[in-house]
């Protein structure tokens, strides 16, 4: 076990409560005055005209509300995490990195007033710089360590992947962003998932920090992410008090793809990628739900010269509303299923195959 600890072992529970309500009550606090300036700002949502009709009237709603939940994660972060943490200093900047660029693609899209933002490639090329520079710092300082074994979801078996660290790294990050900016379709639906990953993951850093599964990482640098989780899951429940049903604004890209820019770098850091794909397993089907609508039907637009869809409508969660399920129904079934994944990462984390 790695023998640095720079807080005593009986500090971090009030540690990671105080984070937690911290960030919860700054949320609640700069909530309503947030709204009311995005309103006066005339800072809306743009609606699809294509998607469920019910969805029109939200045509307006204050968006951007991703702001706070990065500012209260990151305040509370930093009021209780010792500022010599590495590893916490590079999961702010991945989260705090792809807030900037989900900032611009909102304020784009509120100027020309459609849903037409940063075009993929400028998307892409911001988030791929932003995800690579921490990404090749944690492998630089850590490869010569076990940081580069990749874990495998019920089994033991942890292969050395060498360099394909940084690729695996780098598809996780990116990918998690994308997929949590998909999901973040109806009110509610992508923040409650996004806090059993809080969860879970606070709970995998406390395992790992305890045990000093990774020989490279500190104790204090694996137990002070389980600090940075309290803060976002205390942030998810401040922003969820707002972005109920109905909800009275949205997170926009600005949060959606730092949330999942954060997901998706603290499963590097914790080496749960594969687990992230059980955890996050709403965020992924969502993903995995557009990419196969575009490749049908670009596809069948190629060879048939009409194109064809597998579902009526693309994320999964409009393929329901289209299938005339009510949108609280939606969002209730895919909580349920977030949290039964919750439960089934815990069992694939701590029962392991030989």
């Amino acid at each position: 076990m790695p023998a640095q600890l720079s807080l005593s072992w009986s500090s971090y529970p009030s540690l990671i409560i105080g984070a937690f309500f911290v960030s919860f009550i700054i949320c609640l606090l700069v909530g309503p005055a947030l709204i009311r300036k995005l309103h006066a700002l005339k800072y809306g949502q743009s609606i699809r005209t294509d998607g469920p009709q019910t969805h029109l009237v939200k045509q307006g709603t204050p968006t951007m509300g991703g702001i706070k939940i990065i500012l209260a994660t990151t305040i509370a972060t930093l009021i209780f995490v010792p500022w010599n943490n590495l590893l916490v200093w590079l999961s702010l900047l991945v989260f705090v990195g792809f807030g900037v660029v989900g900032f611009v693609d909102d304020y784009l899209k509120i100027k020309r007033r459609n849903s037409d933002g940063l075009s993929p490639k400028q998307k892409y090329a911001a988030l791929s710089i932003v995800a690579l520079i921490p990404i090749f710092i944690v492998y630089y300082i850590y490869s010569k360590d076990d940081l580069t074994h990749l874990s495998i979801p019920f089994f033991e078996w942890r292969p050395e992947i060498s360099f394909l660290f940084v690729i695996l790294a780098y598809f996780t990050v990116v990918g998690a962003s994308n997929a949590v900016n998909l999901t973040d379709g109806l009110d509610g639906l992508a923040i409650i998932p996004t806090l059993f990953c809080a969860i879970g993951f606070g709970i995998f850093a406390v395992d790992i920090g305890w045990f000093g599964a990774f020989s490279g990482y500190s104790i204090s640098s694996v137990l002070d992410l389980t600090i940075l989780c309290a803060a976002l899951a205390g942030a998810c429940f401040g922003f969820f008090w707002f972005n109920s049903y109905p909800a009275q604004i949205f997170m926009g890209d600005v949060g959606s793809l730092a949330i999942g820019g954060l997901l998706g770098f603290l499963a590097v850091l914790l080496r749960q990628e594969l687990l992230l794909v059980i955890l996050g397993g709403v965020f992924v089907v969502e993903c995995l739900s557009s990419a196969i609508q575009m490749v049908w039907f670009k596809y069948t637009k190629r060879k048939y010269g009409e194109g064809r869809r597998v579902f009526l409508m693309a994320p999964l969660h409009h393929h329901y509303e289209k299938k005339g399920l009510s949108e609280t129904k939606v969002i209730a079934r895919f909580w349920t299923v977030a949290f039964i994944l919750l439960i089934l990462s815990f069992v694939a984390y701590f029962y392991k195959i030989a």
